[in-house]
């Protein structure tokens, strides 16, 4: 047996590392791992980020064709749709339809239902019918008059004493009435204004003084005049600031009849019936409508008293207007923000409550025979159907919020003429509610406007201002639009 040799074996040295040695391989080991580990995460994220890119575009990719087809199918159907309507057509001996959206169709059926109603009430309201406008244009007001400025009267030294409240034409527009914080009735005759054969490009300017035919002294500030039917033009009534109506002879020009039941409280609106014997009507400060009978020596032995508004609470009455369409109806305007009409017959309660205006209802004036025209200071007006007291338009552009600013119509025209406080007169188209001509005094607000009632290609509106100037202004019809 061969024995061994001990100091051949490997020693424990040569295959046994040190402690040192062992430790400083295990750091080398950490570190290299440390700095492969982030190149392999972020190896990691760039391969999940581009397979989940490559998948968005793919599903993108596959969504767009999807659309495409289904966009080459529609065109398909509706080309289809086309030749088999252009088909139809030949068939019929008609030229070929273009298709319009659905919705695009809807709304021009609800447009042309909306010029149908219109014209309906408008035919109603005995208002000139709406002329077919193209559609784009459809709620645009449309001026078919030329105005020109034809006179212009003031004072040397105008002030807010000479304040225009009130203008008046008489009945065959031959003469016009002022009156307003001045204590003066003038009268002017509308042939010394303005000639009827005048051209459109001058104006006349005067002074009143020399202007007015004549004038007659009052005790009070007045709020209305109005001149009394079956007269001929030689009386005139006026409700003034004391709460007293009167009436002037105008050839002797002297108080003939005096009226004093509304307890001192102001007098904004005077009026009388147009029919049968005259018959007066005011409204005043104190919360009520008097009917009078001014052929009474008695203060006009009152023939009925009216308080509009909820029982037990009173409301200035600033307007009432007879309706020169029947002989029964009259139109009040409250400072409850309504206006009322009622029947002569019986003044029992109103027949009709026009509730709309978001403040007190300043005018109230009868357009047509169910057309009523309300004012209020919020600044707009409104158009009412009499017989049910709905809306049928309101007028916005002027400025209203404080003071009494006029309001007159034109009935045979259709126009509507109303001041305001941006120092400015304004007429609007009844089948509008756009103003259609505006313009603009130098100093002071208009307080005052009055049409006269003649003519239908030719108009005189006359404009006062709260600096006491008198302005005319000539209306005519332009070519295009006058009525065969």
């Amino acid at each position: 047996m061969q024995s061994f040799d001990w100091s051949k074996a490997p020693q424990p040295s040569d295959h046994i590392i040190s402690a040192r040695a062992c430790t400083s391989i295990a750091s080398y080991v950490w570190a290299m791992n440390s700095l492969l580990q982030p190149q392999k995460s972020q190896e990691i994220t760039r391969n999940e980020e581009e397979e989940a890119a490559a998948a968005a575009a793919a599903a993108e990719k596959e969504e767009e064709e999807e659309e495409e087809e289904e966009e080459e199918d529609q065109r398909k159907e509706n080309q289809e749709n086309i030749e088999r309507r252009g088909v139809q057509d030949q068939e019929l001996a008609i030229a070929p339809q273009l298709e319009l959206p659905q919705e695009e169709e809807d709304q021009r059926k609800e447009k042309q239902e909306n010029i149908e109603r219109r014209e309906g009430q408008d035919q109603e309201l005995n208002v000139a019918p709406r002329l077919d406008p193209p559609q784009e244009e459809e709620e645009r007001a449309r001026c078919e008059w030329d105005f020109h400025l034809s006179a212009v009267v003031s004072t040397a030294a105008a002030s807010s004493s000479d304040t225009l409240g009130v203008i008046e034409f008489d009945s065959p527009g031959a003469l016009i009435a002022t009156g307003g914080i001045a204590r003066k009735i003038r009268i002017y005759s509308l042939s010394s204004l303005v000639s009827q054969e005048s051209d459109q490009t001058t104006t006349a300017f005067s002074e009143h003084s020399s202007a007015c035919s004549y004038y007659i002294c009052t005790p009070a500030k007045l709020s209305s005049l109005r001149w009394r039917p079956g007269s001929g033009s030689r009386v005139i009534g006026s409700g003034d600031y004391d709460g007293v109506i009167t009436e002037y002879d105008l050839e002797r020009r002297v108080p003939v009849f005096e009226r004093d039941e509304h307890g001192g409280r102001r007098v904004w609106s005077v009026d009388y019936s147009s029919s049968g014997p005259a018959v007066g009507a005011s409204g005043s400060d104190d919360g009520t409508m008097q009917l009078w009978d001014p052929r009474c020596s008695d203060s006009g032995g009152c023939l009925s008293t009216v308080r509009p508004g909820e029982v037990g609470r009173s409301t200035a009455v600033c307007s009432v207007e007879f309706s020169p369409f029947d002989s029964t109806t009259v139109a009040v305007g409250c400072a409850d923000r309504r206006a009322y009409t009622y029947d002569l017959r019986n003044m029992s309660g109103p027949v009709r409550v026009f509730d709309g205006h978001a403040k007190a209802v300043t005018y109230a004036k009868f357009l047509g025979a169910q057309a009523l025209v309300s004012a209020s200071i919020d600044s707009c007006l409104k158009l009412w159907n009499v017989a049910d007291a709905c809306v049928v338009r309101t007028y916005r552009g002027h400025v209203n919020a404080r003071n009494f600013v006029g309001l007159s119509v034109w009935r045979d025209g259709g126009l509507i003429a109303c001041g305001s406080e941006s120092d400015q007169v304004f007429v609007y188209d009844a089948k509008w509610g756009e103003p259609i001509w505006a313009h603009r005094f130098e100093r002071g607000f208009v307080s005052s406007v009055c049409w006269r009632q003649a003519g239908s290609d030719r108009c005189t509106l006359v404009a006062g201002g709260s600096d006491g100037v008198l302005q005319l202004f000539v209306g005519t019809r332009k070519a295009s639009s006058s009525r065969g």
